[in-house]
Order: structure tokens, then C-alpha cells, then sequence
């Protein structure tokens, strides 16, 4: 389950929230109501339900709702930066991504912070996916990274 927005593409702060979170929040009951028992939620690096951050706060909260579901398995995959190509253009993530990327090879230093591509992502995700373990599970970016391998 990857599901957002942008507050810019959203339109204001009502609306990110109406998206990232409350349409969230009614797909994941949509899928308890039909008796998934899996979820592999990506959420972001930093999230945290008491955050002062919007986007950390609202994908804190998103990770808090479920798990309140109860899925009998709970994936909670928490990406720093993503890498990756994009339909829409995101200035500050490009410039990031040209900053960051060069120092890429500081990662086996940093790999809690540092930016992670999203084939990697989708990478450790496929490998827990196959046999998923009951409970929930935070999966933090450096661990995406050996998971991927």
C-alpha cells in the first residue's frame, strides 16, 4: 500500500490531509472489511503520529490507524528520501536528489538517512511479501537496503 500526495499538488493543507490520510484510512478499512490478512504499508522515514512535521505527523497517524485494524501481518516500510523518476516535477526533492546522490557513497556510513531508490524499496518489499510472518513489522530504510540485496 503507497498512497500520497504532495501538499502543493493537493492544493493546501485540508486537502493533503483529506488525501494523504483520511482516503488512507478508508482504503485500509476497505481492505480489513474484505479480509486481507497482509498490509505492506510504505510510510516515510521519521514518521511519527506526535510529530510537528505535517507530512511526518499524517504518516505517523496513518501507521497508528493500521495498526489499530489488526491485519494479521503489518508492514511498516519507512523510506528516507526516494530515488526515482516522476511524472510531476518536485524542485526541492530534485534538488536533494542532485545533492544527495553524489554522496550516495557515504550510504555503508548512513544508511539509516540516506536516500534510497525505490526499486530497492520494492525490492525488500517482494522478498517479505513471499512468506509474510504474523505481527507487525517497522522495516527502517537501512534495512531495505540488506533486504534488497
Amino acid at each position: 500500500f503507497c498512497f500520497g500526495t504532495t501538499l502543493k499538488k493537493a492544493g493546501g493543507i485540508k486537502e493533503f490531509i483529506e488525501i494523504e490520510k483520511h482516503i488512507s484510512e478508508k482504503i485500509l478499512l476497505m481492505a480489513k472489511r474484505g479480509r486481507v490478512k497482509s498490509i505492506f504499508l510504505v510510510s516515510a522515514m521519521g514518521a511519527n503520529s506526535k510529530s510537528f512535521v505535517l507530512y511526518n505527523k499524517i504518516k505517523g497517524e496513518i501507521e497508528v490507524f493500521a495498526q489499530s485494524l489488526k491485519f494479521e501481518s503489518l508492514y511498516i516500510f519507512r523510506p528516507s528520501l526516494l530515488l526515482g523518476e516522476r511524472s510531476e516535477k518536485r524542485f526541492f526533492e530534485k534538488i536533494a536528489q542532485k545533492i544527495l546522490g553524489p554522496l550516495m557513497l557515504l550510504d555503508q556510513y548512513f544508511p539509516k538517512v540516506m536516500p534510497i531508490s525505490t526499486e530497492t524499496v520494492v525490492e525488500a518489499m517482494m522478498k517479505l511479501v513471499r512468506h509474510p510472518r504474523s505481527g507487525r513489522h517497522i522495516i527502517e530504510n537501512d534495512a531495505m537496503k540488506v533486504l534488497s540485496r
